[in-house]
């Protein structure tokens, strides 16, 4: 993406979902989480438990599950049934909901499992010796763009589409102390309860039932060490932020400290439900950012998640930071799909290593292995990627506030989100591993040289239908979305670390993402670094695919050509081998 706001994009639409076997959840069907020390019976929107069949599943296109008619559901109504409140909100938990009907969109079966990767990999580390690192030189992709990309002053961003929650700010690394102001500072609370708006828990049109007394009471008391956050929340977001919804390319610009405010409310459970019919059905396209899942039984790594959050709240109300974050929404017009069979562009520059975690790479735009519903399980008993990333760096779960679920020509940008815990382990060993400073540099809105873009994958529940070709044209499209940088120049066409994506419970192939993600790095012209995970099998036969292809300055369309005819056969090769063998056979014509 490169950092610059979404004044520079402007892009027309599309689907998929992600979530983890390895923890017993699962994350593409509907939030369905029963209060109860048993474990789910069956798949949840966002946590990750072992996909199961289902019979009667629906095609992608029809994937809404059936609801029990309620009396007065939620967004997000997904527990046991409660006495009904005075202040039911837009993600009440309440009536239970059958179990899901849909399918992945080449398969026809089953929900979709959260991403994942190699498990093993991270929880045993890689062997002594086993660290390989081969390709392009890892110094010459990471010093592209060795300081935070340029970007225009906020005062001359005019486009309607670049939403600012904070007046014009400059960051001045000689005045670290000075913090960006909300805009309408003075002028009272704007509220805006419609459905291009959050619903703020400050809205009169919220929280009228309530006296003010019974308010302040159950905040101060239940949890006074972050009440302050929810009480000064009309002070320090004056207006609601916009939605990003489907098919826009906007992008919403907000303080830490308006973050943090917004995180309290998550925190609290104190994000309503919509207020009319129509807002109702759209509910079922965003997560629920509410907590109470996060609080219900389940597996440890919950607990370890909990601990990341708390740090972060420890940190922000001994310390506030004074930093910006900015979430962007991107779609591609397909009118910008590349013709990947006639592409004469040459295949790109890669550097392949199994020494470093995806997040460890510092000046590049690092890939999230997202869930369509943007966080996954983060809030119930996912651990994985996506999961872990957003536990240790919470400013990343405001996404989950104003995202609206991703389309197949759709990708989410998280820029200048800070981290704050460290961590060791991975799914069901996943750790908080105490305190983390980031010292990651700023640019000049004051944001973290940190550029994370949410990219979902297809969940094959029949690996064998990943090879078909409009299940790979989807994948080639989504990863072009995702890499496709939004300007010229050395500020936007940085380079891109990623690795085993779609892979793990998804079913991916790991040899195809690969190939399917170097081609959409190519034709997007940046550069890839990969990080493998510890397989180093995966690492030397891949470099040798990519010396080869390199030294005969091989194209894109080539590359497509070996995956139209590898789809075309029976797979007693593996994608590299068969590669591998048609490369040595048209050497000898």
């Amino acid at each position: 993406m490169g950092c610059v706001p979404s004044s520079q994009s402007k892009r027309p639409k599309s689907d998929n979902r992600q979530m983890s076997a390895e923890q017993g959840s699962q994350r593409q069907g509907r939030p369905n989480d029963k209060r109860s020390n048993q474990t789910p019976q069956h798949p949840e929107r966002h946590d990750n438990h072992e996909p199961k069949q289902t019979p009667g599943q629906q095609e992608r296109f029809n994937n809404r599950e059936p609801k029990q008619a309620p009396q007065h559901l939620g967004r997000f109504d997904n527990h046991e049934p409660k006495q009904a409140p005075h202040h039911l909100g837009r993600f009440d938990n309440k009536g239970p909901e059958p179990t899901p009907q849909h399918q992945g969109r080449f398969d026809n079966k089953g929900p979709e499992p959260i991403e994942e990767e190699n498990i093993d990999a991270f929880e045993n580390g890689a062997q002594a010796g086993a660290t390989a690192s081969r390709g392009a030189s890892f110094e010459s992709i990471t010093n592209i763009c060795s300081q935070p990309p340029q970007v225009e002053d906020m005062q001359v961003i005019g486009n309607e589409n670049s939403i600012f929650m904070i007046e014009p700010f400059k960051y001045n690394p000689s005045q670290p102390d000075r913090a960006p102001n909300p805009i309408n500072v003075g002028n009272g609370y704007d509220d805006r309860w419609d459905e291009n708006h959050l619903h703020m828990p400050c809205s009169p049109k919220y929280v009228d039932a309530y006296s003010q007394e019974e308010k302040d009471r159950f905040l101060r008391v239940t949890l006074p060490k972050m009440c302050d956050l929810v009480l000064t929340l009309e002070a320090v977001c004056p207006q609601a932020p916009p939605l990003l919804r489907i098919g826009s390319n906007r992008s919403v610009t907000m303080s830490q400290k308006q973050a943090a405010s917004l995180l309290a409310c998550s925190f609290f459970c104190l994000f309503p439900n919509s207020s009319n019919r129509k807002q109702s059905q759209d509910a079922d396209n965003y997560q629920n950012p509410n907590f109470d899942r996060l609080y219900a039984n389940g597996p440890p790594q919950k607990m370890e998640k909990l601990k990341c959050i708390l740090n972060y709240f420890r940190r922000v109300t001994e310390k506030m930071p004074n930093g910006v974050i900015t979430f962007q929404r991107y779609m591609l017009p397909s009118r910008s799909y590349p013709s990947w069979r006639d592409s004469s562009i040459d295949l790109g520059d890669l550097h392949l290593t199994t020494s470093k975690k995806i997040e460890e790479v510092q000046n590049t735009l690092q890939a999230d292995f997202a869930n369509k519903y943007i966080g996954g399980g983060v809030l119930g008993s996912g651990c994985v990627q996506e999961e872990i990333r957003f536990s240790i760096c919470p400013e990343m779960l405001v996404s989950l506030l104003v995202c609206e679920v991703m389309e197949d020509n759709e990708c989410i940008f998280l820029i200048g989100c800070e981290q704050y815990s460290s961590y060791r382990g991975y799914a069901h060993s996943f750790q908080f591993d105490g305190d983390y400073k980031d010292t990651t540099p700023k640019d000049k809105w004051g944001r973290k040289w940190c550029h994370l873009v949410a990219m979902d994958a297809i969940y094959f529940q029949n690996p064998s239908t990943q090879y078909n070709m409009k299940a790979i044209d989807r994948e080639l499209i989504k990863a072009y979305t995702s890499f496709r940088p939004l300007g010229k120049g050395p500020n936007y066409e940085f380079g891109i670390t990623t690795g085993n994506w779609g892979c793990g419970a998804f079913n991916g192939d790991k040899q195809l993402k690969a190939i399917i993600q170097w081609m959409a790095a190519s034709v997007a012209g940046r550069p890839l670094i990969y990080a493998a995970f510890g397989d180093k099998k995966l690492i030397e036969t891949f470099y040798e695919i990519y010396a080869i292809l390199k030294n005969q300055r091989a194209t894109v369309a080539q590359l497509y050509d070996y995956l139209y005819q590898y789809s075309q056969r029976s797979r007693q090769l593996t994608l590299f081998e068969y590669i591998l063998e048609k490369i040595h056979e048209n050497s000898k014509l």
